[in-house]
């Protein structure tokens, strides 16, 4: 009987897994159909995590995961129009800049697009900067004043290591690496000062002409609005900066009568909506600190770039005589030298003389800027070593890149920016080969 009991948990618990992992079949969206998609929380760049690991309950949402459902629905003849709910976002200007883009990419398609802010702290400039790129902006209720205008603080702990009688030591290779000033400083260098307001400007320009651009209005009215600093719907929608209040489900009705949600339509094939592969690309993965040895999360579960892991990614798919090209999505805010002298030594030597003869290139990508006020010198030095090197944020000034998750996959175009460089990369498609 025990025997019996053994084998019924094992082949039920086996009959469980197969359902699990068997592919299901994608939902039947009809024509005309509404996508609802909620933007919230944080984005990783890194790989979706593996069936282990989500049962371990591992929880992570890869940004590229949003774009491919945003460029799915740029292509797909059955979806009229996209309503997006946005709440807190904990991102990046160059992740905004890249979901504004995409929602862009949506109205060029001429889907409808309506986005509905719920935020409920006052200012959300991030978030109503990616509303703004759709057709509709409308605010909840319980939302006011989204508009603040843009601004940094600096803290400084330099004095309380001389009221404990501590004499700090740094030593500094260059004067625009500042990040030990706010440990040792007590205000910030001519330097430091320079950097940051180089990035603020030039964020500032950025907010301003994408607001301007996508609410029809002159950047010199989007500033002035920004100074009257409009705090209700009815203020808001004076200066032009918004369309109305309304629920999520009437922002939804205003596009059509049939909805199909965000989860449900991440089961459609891109095949279905003319995704042809054409290519094969290495996708490399990077977050975190730069950091010697082996691991892709530290000991508290955060992101970090390990040099020989990263260094084995990238000589995997230089020896792949599949792959076609290599793409860095690479964000971290510095590290260890070493770790990056490692790193570019295994890119040098599979890169420029490997793929040289085959004719493949090097694509770096820098998916967020100004997550720090330092340039990480250790991160510029890593991707110059790339055929060509792309900022998601070009127009930013700050670069903070960095290397740690690698996936090879054959993967879409979820971002036009990605494969701009790449013939005919509007027919490459997503599906997952292997993961390093």
């Amino acid at each position: 009987m025990k025997f019996l009991r053994r084998g019924i948990f094992f082949f039920a618990t086996a009959a469980l897994l197969i359902w699990w992992l068997l592919p299901t079949a994608g939902p039947q969206v009809q024509r005309g159909s509404v996508l609802a998609l909620q933007l919230s929380g944080s984005y990783v760049e890194a790989a979706a995590p593996s069936f282990l690991a989500r049962v371990f309950g591992e929880e992570r949402q890869p940004f590229i995961s949003v774009l491919s459902e945003l460029a799915k629905a740029e292509r797909d003849d059955r979806i009229s129009g996209v309503a997006l709910r946005i709440r807190r976002l904990d991102i990046g200007w160059a992740m905004a800049q890249e979901l504004r883009d995409a929602i862009a990419g949506l109205r060029a398609a001429g889907k409808g697009t309506v986005a509905l802010l719920e935020t409920g702290a006052l200012g959300a400039n991030l978030e109503y900067y990616v509303a703004s790129a759709a057709d509709e902006v409308l605010l909840s209720s319980g939302t006011s004043g989204p508009l603040v205008g843009l601004g940094m603080e600096f803290f400084f702990f330099g004095g309380l290591w001389e009221k404990l009688g501590v004499d700090p030591e740094v030593v500094v290779v260059g004067e625009y690496k500042s990040a030990v000033e706010v440990l040792a400083g007590t205000g910030m260098s001519p330097a430091y000062r320079e950097m940051a307001e180089s990035l603020l400007d030039s964020i500032w320009g950025e907010f301003v002409t994408g607001i301007a651009e996508g609410r029809g209005l002159e950047p010199r009215a989007v500033r002035e609005a920004i100074d009257s600093s409009p705090v209700t719907a009815e203020e808001l929608e004076t200066f032009g900066l918004v369309d109305g209040t309304d629920s999520f489900e009437g922002a939804v009705s205003r596009l059509g009568k049939v909805r199909i949600d965000g989860s449900d339509y991440q089961a459609v094939d891109p095949a279905e909506v003319g995704f042809a592969p054409v290519a094969q690309f290495a996708l490399v993965y990077g977050s975190g600190t730069v950091v010697m040895g082996e691991g892709l999360q530290s000991p508290t579960g955060g992101q970090r770039f390990s040099s020989d892991s990263v260094s084995r990614a990238l000589i995997d798919a230089a020896d792949d005589p599949s792959i076609d090209a290599i793409v860095f999505r690479v964000d971290s805010p510095g590290g260890s030298p070493l770790a990056s002298e490692i790193i570019w030594h295994a890119a040098e030597s599979f890169f420029f003389l490997n793929y040289q003869y085959r004719f493949n290139p090097l694509f770096c990508q820098a998916p967020r800027h100004g997550q720090s006020y330092h340039t990480g010198t250790d991160n510029h030095y890593l991707i110059i070593c790339c055929h060509i090197c792309y900022s998601i944020a070009s127009r930013v000034s700050s670069l903070n890149v960095v290397i740690t998750i690698m996936v090879c996959v054959r993967i879409t175009p979820t971002h036009d920016c990605i494969f701009r460089n790449i013939p005919s990369s509007s027919d490459v498609s997503w599906s997952r080969t292997f993961r390093i």
